[in-house]
């Protein structure tokens, strides 16, 4: 059990973030975590994993919820991402979802500031079809199903104890002490439970996609942009899919989303939600770093 906690967590943009945001040089924030400003460097370019006690130093020293901290996956801001780049005004750019899901995970701050110039540029746009000069004289746009589903998410303070449950059993099951075993024994459930291989594509073939699942062939295509943290939680997300869909569905249900769009979307912010609670299981990942803090 403990031995998952020895899974490699890079997260030096998320980190690197934070430290901005609370104004920290990066030795005192190394001073608040006990470690040294070259390790604390070498963890922000990630040449070096977050281990799990100084995840936990995080927590304490910052009052951070663990588990939105090192969530594997930010899909809310890359969705968010996808919809801005849709738009015509980008197309001539050809941008791939592997170049917005790096945005996403290595500058979120870039990420945020380009949503919130493109939705300065629509505020703008709609204030000339209106022939107003004043935001207040727009009449409101609709929620998008981004925002709705953030809303929902942070009202629920990112926290799904029906996944964190479904999650740490999945993972007890896989019985897996590292990285390196977990990835093979998610294949071997994708494949012996649901008969789903995994394959790694080249790009090209790809079209640009990170993952696609062949539902007819029950094949699941990776990327080979990805590295293996990556093509792991691809893994996860495919497994929470299949095995987490009733609970997936139930919470889905209860949250009362209003149209299809943001329900789909909702049903992904979700999967994600469990594979990271597969491949990182909250109970036993804090439980264990206590032990060895």
């Amino acid at each position: 059990m403990a031995g998952r906690t020895d899974r490699k967590l890079f997260l030096g943009a998320r980190l690197r973030r934070l430290r901005r945001e609370l104004a920290l040089t990066q030795a005192r924030m190394a001073e608040d975590l006990g470690v040294s400003p070259s390790y604390l460097n070498l963890i922000e370019r990630n040449q070096r994993p977050v281990t799990a006690q100084v995840l936990l130093r995080l927590a304490d020293a910052y009052e951070l919820d663990l588990r939105s901290f090192s969530a594997e996956a930010e899909a809310a801001g890359a969705a968010s991402l996808t919809e801005v780049f849709a738009d015509p005004l980008f197309k001539d750019l050809a941008l791939s979802r592997h170049e917005v899901a790096e945005l996403v995970e290595n500058a979120p701050a870039v990420g945020e500031a380009v949503i919130r110039l493109y939705q300065g540029y629509l505020d703008r746009r709609r204030l000339a079809e209106h022939g107003s000069t004043e935001i207040e004289d727009l009449p409101r746009p609709a929620v998008t199903p981004t925002d709705w589903v953030r809303d929902h998410i942070q009202a629920q303070r990112n926290h799904f104890p029906e996944l964190d449950e479904l999650g740490a059993a999945t993972a007890d099951e896989l019985d897996a002490p590292s990285a390196e075993e977990a990835a093979i024994a998610l294949r071997q459930r994708l494949l012996t439970r649901h008969g789903v291989r995994t394959q790694v594509a080249d790009v090209a073939i790809m079209q640009g996609a990170l993952r696609r699942y062949d539902h007819h062939r029950k094949r699941l295509f990776l990327s080979d942009l990805l590295g293996a943290s990556g093509r792991s939680f691809g893994v996860a997300v495919q497994l929470a899919q299949l095995e987490g869909s009733e609970a997936i569905a139930a919470l889905v249900k209860r949250a009362e989303p209003p149209d299809p769009s943001t329900r789909a979307l909702l049903r992904v912010s979700l999967a994600n939600y469990l594979a990271a609670a597969i491949l990182m299981p909250y109970p036993a990942f804090h439980a264990a770093a206590e032990a060895g803090a």
